[in-house]
């Protein structure tokens, strides 16, 4: 490299840096600092140009920004987009214009510059325009920077974009890009790690929206959309604010990475949070307060794109769009869309900024509002306040809107996106964009509500009837469904609060439905319901739902079937709205076995007994072993000698399993067998002589392929035989249904088995990026359970791989034996439930070892 591009490197270095440092003081916004950027690039870029290229292909060659550089829109990290102009045909000297054009675009790399290009005559540029989107998208964005204003000029004039593209075509083609964009991130902006470019309502929705209008409209600048009366003058003032904002988070992005990144990443999230100012508060994070106001920002975002695409749409598909004529004095509709029949229809009538939503669900086929009309609702929803909120007619309206369940969730959904339920609800207002700074609530609150409310419809939908048996099967048979949407839309609406949240919740639910002449009856079963929306996930999960004094305290808590039922429905949708990647057949049987347990002591009004249910249970197990052929005798001989919490832990499938598996396999020794459910995930039976540690043996070893435990169950028998039970699930949560994988497993099992002094090994994996933005202090805590013989272990942690094995580890050198485990996993918060004894399957009475068990997971777990 000779001096001068030595002294241009240098250069750009030190005004980069310069720009980022300004950025990082906070002197002047976002926008001041990408011009600033841009400018620099031009200057480097145009310096580089002059001293590289012989003044002979000065003439033939032009440097033309493209891309988010060609419309000043660069960030510290991007790409630069450039399209090298050449014309092959006027050049003075016979040395090659590619050789040229490469010592260009490696002088501009040497520098430093991150150039993406391509190197194309007029010609080339013209035939590819025509056929790709994307090259004629960039081209419409060319902006000269250096070399023949001659040759750039021909190109402006050549790329007529309407001619080679139809406004249909274009816009056709757009929306099919968008499409296939929002598929591949998610469908949605509100998740945990958003990228504020490509998710839905990033900038590329915005992006999307110039190209469109540019093309259609030949504008340069989105504030020329005012003067054609697609944006109002106070929108673009929202939405370039909007825009800056994000500007901003993606230029902090860049700075703070020192690489191309645009994902809101949990490990940068904290550290943008001090950046702009957030600072924690009593009851919610600054990590927390940034997020939401991020995803308002969003939201806002959103509303007026939506609009603006909306119109532009309609412009190009039915410019002369004429809504059919209708009975209705305020509303038409065409085939999905409402509309206002004059412009003053909200502000002389302001309850029909509800009446439009009843509108719309009274027509079957109307399902969403025209843009004109969402626009009149944005300018008029400040007309909803306490006075309209107190109106007895506006309530009714409300009410009316709430008895049609049917469509309810869609309804409040629409509600939602138009901004009308966060003004009619304020404590709904509150939660909008309300986040939690974890891994297992995946969206905010506002999102996870709506969410929870359109799963509560499709238990009433044939085509989830078979994913959701049961909760399709009580929704036919709930007396009022309304009351399950009301208790769903405020379950968590007291989030964010210095309160708890369901008590909060309870109280606001309360008021509304006194409000809105909810029965007294239908209302405390609501408020029930929200301050108790937990109880059945909490108890199906955290406790030994096969003690009768669990089941016992779980129902005394129910007023009626009624309760359990609303209860049961509520909590699944709630478990799938929060994080579908939970959701499993585990969860799922869990939940089922608790309701049936309940069901069951409802009707017979009175406590039962280990002994009735360990009955019951084999009772269960017989008759569904009759059909196999299989004696009584037999059955009940090998049975003998099982311990009877053998009989508890297990539904009657897994023990007909079990017994089928004895009696008819039983020649293979240790016998490992794998059962695969789609819906239940793979369950590994194990039957064996007594293994020293046998816990740790095979937890270690399925850590090792990296397989997940999400329940182990341990028997003892009086013929000193071993009974090992676990459900599992790859890495990935999924159920394993290659068989090669299964018997891979069966055998690295196996071989651990009869391996003579078989030395378990924690494998190391390391804890992901994830997970190591979260600190929760290692908490262990020992308690006897006296009924059982043993005591019961209650770990919560930071989750992380290998986290079993390393407690299994713990419990073979003191000699714990595990005879049940819950794993409970709440995103990177392990909250596990360990049953053990010790080496002689009694209590452990001795101090200073229960001690020394706590002191020691904790110290595996640093």
């Amino acid at each position: 490299m000779d001096a001068a591009l030595k002294q241009l490197k240098n250069h750009w270095h030190k005004h980069s840096q310069h720009i980022n440092q300004s950025f990082l003081s906070q002197e002047g916004s976002a926008a001041h600092h990408i011009q600033q950027l841009a400018t620099l690039i031009d200057q480097t870029i145009a310096r580089v140009y002059d001293h590289v290229l012989p003044t002979a292909y000065q003439s033939c060659c032009t440097i033309v920004a493209v891309g988010g550089y060609g419309r000043i829109e660069i960030f510290p990290q991007s790409d630069i987009d450039i399209v090298v102009l050449y014309d092959p045909n006027t050049h003075e000297q016979g040395e090659d214009i590619a050789n040229v054009i490469s010592s260009l675009l490696h002088a501009l790399w040497d520098i430093g510059l991150a150039i993406s290009h391509s190197s194309r005559t007029l010609i080339e540029c013209l035939q590819q325009a025509r056929t790709d989107i994307t090259i004629i998208t960039n081209l419409m964005e060319a902006r000269y920077i250096s070399g023949s204003i001659k040759l750039f000029e021909k190109l402006s004039k050549a790329i007529d974009s309407q001619s080679m593209w139809s406004s249909k075509d274009f816009l056709k083609a757009r929306l099919k890009e968008q499409q296939i964009r929002y598929q591949k991130y998610g469908r949605t902006a509100y998740c945990i790690e958003p990228d504020i470019k490509y998710s839905p309502g990033g900038l590329r929705d915005l992006q999307t929206i110039f190209w469109l209008a540019k093309h259609h409209y030949h504008i340069q600048d989105l504030s020329e959309l005012v003067n054609f009366g697609i944006l109002l003058p106070y929108e673009y003032r929202q939405l370039i604010k909007c825009q800056h904002y994000l500007w901003k988070i993606r230029f902090a992005l860049h700075v703070y990475t020192r690489r191309q990144e645009n994902r809101l990443l949990l490990e940068h999230q904290k550290q943008l949070a001090v950046y702009f100012g957030f600072e924690d508060e009593s009851y919610n994070i600054a990590v927390e307060l940034f997020m939401k106001r991020y995803y308002q920002t969003i939201k806002t975002f959103n509303e007026i794109n939506n609009i603006l695409l909306a119109l532009i749409q309609e412009d190009i598909q039915s410019p002369t769009t004429v809504f059919p004529e209708s009975d209705h004095p305020y509303f038409t509709h065409d085939e999905h869309r409402a509309s206002v029949k004059h412009p003053k229809v909200f502000l002389e009538h302001p309850e029909n900024l509800l009446a439009i939503f009843l509108y719309i669900s009274e027509h079957e086929h109307c399902r969403d509002i025209s843009a004109a009309t969402r626009r009149l609702i944005y300018q008029s929803r400040h007309l909803i306040n306490e006075s309209f909120r107190s109106n007895a007619k506006h309530r009714q309206i409300f009410s009316q809107i709430l008895a049609l369940h049917q469509t309810l969730a869609h309804t409040l959904n629409l509600m939602h996106d138009v901004g009308v339920l966060g003004h009619y609800i304020p404590a709904f207002n509150k939660i909008i964009g309300q986040t939690q700074f974890d891994l297992y609530h995946l969206y905010p609150v506002d999102k996870h509500t709506l969410i929870l409310l359109s799963q509560i419809s499709k238990f009433t939908d044939n085509q989830y009837r078979k994913q959701f048996s049961l909760a399709s099967q009580i929704m036919s048979q709930v007396k009022n469904p309304t009351c399950l949407y009301i208790a769903g839309l405020f379950h968590d609406i007291g989030k964010g609060q210095d309160e708890d949240h369901s008590c909060l919740g309870a109280k606001l639910v309360t008021n509304f439905c006194h409000e809105h002449h909810i029965s007294k009856e239908e209302t405390t079963l609501i408020m029930w319901l929200v301050e108790n929306h937990l109880l059945m996930s909490t108890v199906a999960q955290k406790q030994d739902i096969s003690d009768p004094d669990v089941l016992a305290e779980f129902v005394q808590a129910l007023a009626n079937q009624d309760y359990l039922n609303a209860l049961y429905v509520l909590t699944i949708a709630d478990i799938v709205a929060t994080n579908t990647n939970l959701w499993n057949g585990w969860r799922d049987s869990l939940l089922k076995r608790l309701y049936y347990a309940a069901t069951t002591l409802l009707q017979q009004n009175r406590y039962v007994d280990r002994a009735t249910l360990i009955h019951h249970s084999k009772q269960s197990a017989l008759q569904l072993l009759m059909p196999n052929g299989l004696s009584p005798q037999n059955i009940q001989a090998l049975w003998e000698p099982f311990e009877k919490n053998y009989f508890l832990n297990h539904s009657a499938e897994t023990i007909v399993w079990h017994t089928t598996v004895l009696l008819t396999q039983r020649k293979h020794f240790p016998l490992i067998e794998i059962q695969t459910s789609a819906q239940m995930g793979n369950e590994i039976f194990i039957y064996c002589n007594h293994v020293e540690h046998l816990f740790a043996t095979t937890v270690t070893i399925l850590d090792r392929l990296q397989l997940n435990v999400i329940n182990a169950s341990f028997s003892q028998t009086s013929t000193d035989h071993q009974i090992a039970s676990y459900f599992i699930v790859d890495h990935l949560g999924q159920t394993i249904k290659d068989e090669s994988k299964i018997d891979f497993i069966k055998n690295e099992l196996h071989l651990a088995l009869t391996t003579p002094h078989y030395t378990p090994k924690c494998s190391r994996r390391r804890i992901t990026k994830q997970l190591q933005q979260f600190t929760i202090p290692t908490e262990v805590t020992l308690t006897e359970d006296k009924k059982r013989q043993c005591h019961i272990l209650n770990l919560i942690a930071r989750d992380r791989p290998g986290l079993l094995a390393k407690i299994a580890m713990v419990f073979m050198r003191h000699n714990i034996e595990l005879k049940m485990a819950n794993i409970l996993t709440l995103g990177e918060r392990a909250d596990d439930v360990y049953y053990i004894t010790d080496h002689q399957n009694k209590p452990i009475h001795d101090q200073t070892l229960k001690q020394q068990i706590c002191d020691d997971i904790k110290a595996a777990l640093l």
